[in-house]
């Protein structure tokens, strides 16, 4: 019998301690006969909702516990501002609740998202009850934190207990990041194949080019969530800035590319140049193989040597042919960006 792959094994124990997770908070639920406990099992799912792995859960189950304080406190100063004076302060809510919310999409970050809802679901609660309402507005907030720190806690005391090293971050990483370059490969020489036969992008490759982006996301917080494995803020060495600031500057050449092919339709290149923009391509997505989110910086990469050759030869850069010259740079920053991409 063939054994199972490290993958399989460790979806397997991260499934395992997700149903542990759940069934302990339902038996807290049930022995201590809370009314609200359900929020308990609501919190765990909402933290696993994001992600399994060990490094990403712990840091979204602080920053719910932390997001949750932060807004409940919040909710509770607004309500007591807008409800006990002057109700006209209440025109100011839409505005704040923008705010918040912008400031958060901005960031990305979880902590920013809890705050808001937070902050939100119980003013709501509060402005549609009213007076008349036999709502305990301060002891329902309590209630909320208090079921929050419960589920929460229960994940992280499982997470350093059940299988925390087979579940690390690493691995989920090494699996997104080879699923990103490999879109990333697929997309270069799409491109490049479409623009070369003076065809626009069909529609399945700008699909394609937002699942690299959804890749890109996960890869950037799986990055992010593993300080909780090193001990440290991984973002403080500076490499992670670079990292997803070059990852970003591939998306935008991607979409750069993809917009000059559609541009291109009806001019077909000659043989040679098809031939020799086939070769860069596969040059391209070469350098985009043999690259790993590493904890130390790699060897510099070759593409953009091995690419300049190619396109030195072909009549777009001899006879200085637009717009395809800018098609031809582009490839050039593509393949620099892959170099320094393995460098790091």
């Amino acid at each position: 019998m063939r054994r199972p792959s490290d993958a399989t094994i460790r979806r397997v124990k991260e499934a395992f301690r997700i149903a542990l997770a759940v069934t302990v908070g339902m038996f807290v639920f049930r022995f201590f006969e809370f009314p609200r406990g359900n929020w308990i099992v609501l919190t765990i799912g909402a933290i696993y909702l994001g992600g399994s792995n060990h490094g990403l859960v712990i840091h979204r189950a602080n920053s719910r516990i932390a997001g949750t304080f932060a807004g409940l406190a919040m909710a509770f100063l607004l309500v007591s501002l807008f409800l006990s004076h002057d109700y006209r302060w209440g025109y100011a809510l839409p505005f704040l609740w923008f705010l918040i919310y912008y400031i958060g999409a901005i960031t990305g970050s979880y902590t920013h998202t809890v705050f808001y809802l937070s902050m939100c679901v119980p003013i709501i609660i509060a402005l549609m009850a009213g007076d008349a309402s036999d709502l305990n507005f301060d002891e329902a907030l309590f209630e909320r934190f208090f079921y929050t720190g419960v589920g929460a806690s229960i994940v992280l005391l499982l997470e350093v207990s059940v299988f925390p090293k087979t579940t690390s971050v690493r691995g989920n990483l090494q699996a997104v990041s080879r699923s990103l370059f490999a879109g990333i490969q697929t997309e270069v020489v799409h491109v490049v194949e479409r623009f070369a036969a003076g065809k626009p992008m069909e529609g399945n490759s700008w699909t394609l080019n937002a699942v690299i982006m959804g890749k890109y996301g996960t890869a950037r917080e799986l990055y992010k969530s593993m300080e909780h494995e090193l001990g440290h803020d991984v973002r403080e060495d500076g490499r992670y800035e670079k990292i997803f600031g070059v990852l970003r500057q591939i998306s935008g050449s991607l979409k750069i590319l993809a917009a000059l092919t559609n541009n291109m339709r009806g001019q077909v290149l000659s043989e040679q140049d098809k031939s020799l923009l086939s070769q860069t391509a596969a040059a391209i997505a070469a350098a985009f193989s043999g690259i790993a989110f590493e904890e130390s910086p790699g060897q510099p990469g070759t593409a953009g040597r091995r690419i300049e050759s190619l396109l030195a030869a072909t009549d777009v850069v001899q006879n200085h042919l637009t717009p395809q010259l800018f098609f031809v740079e582009e490839l050039r920053l593509l393949a620099a960006r892959a170099d320094e991409l393995k460098a790091l």
